[in-house]
């Protein structure tokens, strides 16, 4: 997993994560350790997440 920040606003973040497929990228999300996450992720975020898939 790579953290980029954006060079031209430094509130704009943007995770580079690499699954093998759709299927275990499903799974990790699903799991209760990552939902525990998105939800104290809520009011401390500026905007809903742009999550996209570049291909699998």
């Amino acid at each position: 997993m790579n953290l980029l920040q954006n060079q031209n606003d430094p509130t704009d973040f943007t995770f580079v994560e690499t699954w093998t497929n759709k299927s275990c990228l499903d799974t990790h999300l699903a799991n209760s350790h990552i939902q525990a996450a998105i939800k104290k992720f809520e009011g401390l975020i500026a905007a809903e997440p742009d999550i996209f898939s570049l291909n699998f």
